[in-house]
């Protein structure tokens, strides 16, 4: 209408025109403006309320949908948390960050987290995991350390300190299939075997050393 230069024509114009007489509009043998008027108010109230009838269904089924796997979660003031916030390098990337304390709700799913960094923010219970603090990772001998003031560190592994009764390798030998060894060299045998016993060297009592045969130096 605007490239045309005219006004366009809204239904209450076309009305006041034709009640007027400014504009006389030639009505079709079925309906009046007023009676056209009246019908399509009909209709887009009826449209109205189909579109609102299904977006209330649509929710239900959205929210139905959500519940099967959501776990109502509640925090009380001075809890520590963990909070999901974008990440300061990629603002499209929402990381865990934390902890954080919770110092204020207003519902029972929006509470107020102080940030490590002094910041605070109001933040839907969706973002809010509780915080468990680790044990501080202290090692002596491959050992970890659990002070007392740690709390909430977990199950800790325990070692099976079960000594074990699995005689020496040396204790198997018949010390006379050794006779041929010096003093010495029984002992540095017997304790390659003590400190080596993966290795799985087992003397039967056929056992025999083996000897070498005797070569000639062809250059003397």
């Amino acid at each position: 209408m605007m490239v045309m230069r005219r006004n366009p024509s809204y239904p209450l114009s076309l009305i006041k025109d034709t009640w007027t007489g400014t504009n006389p509009v030639l009505h079709p043998a079925g309906k009046t403006v007023s009676e056209y008027l009246m019908d399509l108010q009909a209709k887009l109230k009826r449209i109205h309320n189909l579109a609102n009838q299904h977006t209330i269904q649509e929710q239900q089924r959205y929210v139905d949908h959500y519940n099967k796997r959501a776990a109502d979660k509640h925090f009380s003031v001075g809890q520590q948390v963990i909070v999901l916030i974008p990440d300061s390098t990629k603002k499209m990337v929402s990381r865990w960050q934390g902890p954080g304390t919770i110092i204020g709700s207003r519902s029972p799913y929006s509470y107020l987290v102080k940030l490590d960094q002094g910041q605070r923010r109001w933040l839907h219970a969706n973002k809010l995991r509780p915080y468990h603090a680790r044990v501080q990772k202290v090692l002596i001998n491959n050992c970890s350390i659990v002070y007392e003031a740690d709390e909430e560190f977990g199950s800790l592994p325990v070692a099976d300190t079960t000594a074990s009764v699995e005689p020496l390798p040396s204790t198997k030998i018949d010390s006379t299939k050794l006779n041929h060894l010096t003093a010495e060299q029984k002992h540095e045998f017997l304790a390659i075997l003590d400190e080596y016993p993966q290795v799985g060297v087992h003397v039967t009592p056929d056992f025999k050393p083996k000897r070498l045969k005797a070569y000639r130096n062809c250059c003397t």
